[in-house]
């Protein structure tokens, strides 16, 4: 892109609207001149600027119709305005102001022409003026030196508006020299900015293809931790079956002992008997209940529903209570809470029953008798929270900001890693919730919390 075209044009407009008001100018001056002649009577000089006056109006009306001839009226209205000048400066001896007009007009040749063209004019001009000098001293009115002088006078002023006319245009060629440099490296960094554009447009093309290739494998892995997670759960749940089995089992296989010592001993006691068969039939019915228990805890809900703090710790504790009674491990609830919320009671179930079997892993290297486990359910302004408590001896300051990154454990080779990162992930991005932990008095707090429904 190349502006300095366009700069120049501009500046010949600025000239062509100089030379037109210079016209208007003339025309004026050389009107009102003619005017005075005819007053006084002088026809040669009238009919002299009645010619220039003529051509001047010829050069103006030939602008406004075609600006670009701009330089061949100015030298056709320049020549005539020469002879107007000579025709006063030669006959007119009797008019003090008569080097004035011709004066004027040299000082204008710098401003008009170019300065190779405006040469050729004062060297023309000289040596008119010199054969006009020599042809007829008389009509001059000067002696050869005030002439010589005159001549001196006038080279001052050619040299003054020289020296004027080369600045401008010194200055000219300087601005027009810093706006093309300026054209060029604003072109050059256009330039580099279409190309960084391009570079950067390809880059999000293939940013947003790494994009959804990254946010792909984060699904894949995801799905893969919750799957991890579930098999977890699976082998905690066949856990806390087992522990939940084996009284009533026992139970049973005690009484059907017992029955069958009966009718091998042929004493067998109708009521006794019935009794023991009701007792069987109990705990059988006991046994269903639970596998129905566990199978409506796996289910996978498709919506929200109302519930309480209350509510889904009785549900947990009721699925883990055997298993953490074996193991001697107390539980106390100290406060409830019936707020309500709205979320999924699976999910936020499977995140208790979690923390409660974390708990009681924790627990399992304390003394029978420090093994405690306390619930806490309560609500602050617009949530409501779950705290569980245990005194394991907490968690270690050094990995406390850890222990919800994924394959992070304390267990050994015990653990996963996948439990308090899947509840973490099920409680935020699933139940709008949240959930952190903090030290307690002898152990870990585990808080839950989640929005109150209004």
């Amino acid at each position: 892109m190349n502006t300095t075209c366009p700069t120049k044009s501009k500046i010949i407009d600025q000239k062509i609207v100089l030379i037109r008001r210079i016209l208007i100018v003339l025309l004026i001056t050389v009107g009102t001149m003619a005017v005075v002649r005819l007053l006084q009577e002088d026809m040669i000089q009238f009919s002299v600027d009645m010619v220039f006056f003529v051509v001047a109006v010829w050069g103006y009306y030939k602008l406004k119709k075609n600006p670009y001839t701009y330089m061949l009226v100015t030298r056709i209205v320049f020549f005539f305005a020469l002879v107007a000048a000579l025709s006063l400066l030669y006959d007119h001896e009797d008019i003090a102001t008569r080097f004035i007009w011709f004066s004027t007009i040299i000082y204008m040749i710098f401003y008009l022409f170019n300065r190779i063209e405006a040469f050729y004019w004062i060297g023309s001009i000289g040596m008119v003026l010199i054969v006009f000098y020599l042809y007829d001293t008389e009509k001059f009115s000067l002696s050869l030196l005030e002439f010589l002088v005159w001549l001196l006078n006038m080279l001052i002023v050619i040299m003054i508006s020289y020296w004027y006319a080369k600045i401008e245009e010194d200055s000219t060629n300087k601005l027009l020299s810093m706006q093309n440099r300026l054209s060029e490296e604003v072109q050059k960094k256009t330039q580099e900015l279409k190309q960084r554009t391009e570079e950067l447009e390809l880059l999000n093309l293939n940013l947003e293809a790494r994009i959804r290739e990254e946010v792909e494998k984060n699904r894949k892995h995801e799905e893969l931790l919750h799957k991890q997670a579930r098999y977890v759960e699976v082998g905690e749940t066949l856990s806390m079956i087992a522990h939940q089995w084996r009284q009533p089992l026992n139970a049973i296989s005690s009484n059907i002992s017992l029955m069958q010592v009966m009718l091998k001993s042929g004493k067998c006691d109708v009521e006794i008997f019935s009794k023991k068969t009701k007792r069987v039939a109990d705990y059988v019915q006991h046994l269903s209940g639970t596998i129905d228990d566990f199978r409506y805890f796996f289910k996978e809900e498709q919506e929200r529903s109302y519930l309480t703090m209350n509510t889904i710790v009785e549900e947990a504790l009721g699925l883990i209570m055997p298993m953490l009674h074996d193991e001697k491990i107390s539980v106390e609830v100290e406060d409830r809470c019936n707020c309500e919320i709205y979320s999924y009671r699976n999910e936020i179930v499977h995140v208790v029953l979690n923390l409660l079997t974390n708990a009681r892993d924790a627990l399992m290297d304390q003394p029978f008798e420090k093994r405690y486990i306390k619930i806490r359910m309560g609500y602050e302004k617009t949530h409501v929270f779950l705290e569980i408590e245990d005194s394991g001896g907490g968690v270690n300051e050094e990995i406390i900001e850890k222990i919800f990154d994924p394959y992070f454990t304390t267990k050994g080779e015990q653990g996963t890693g996948l439990g308090l990162y899947m509840s973490k992930m099920i409680i935020e991005r699933h139940c709008q919730g949240s959930m952190e932990v903090q030290h307690g008095q002898k152990g870990a707090i585990f808080r839950l919390s989640f929005p109150i429904v209004k």
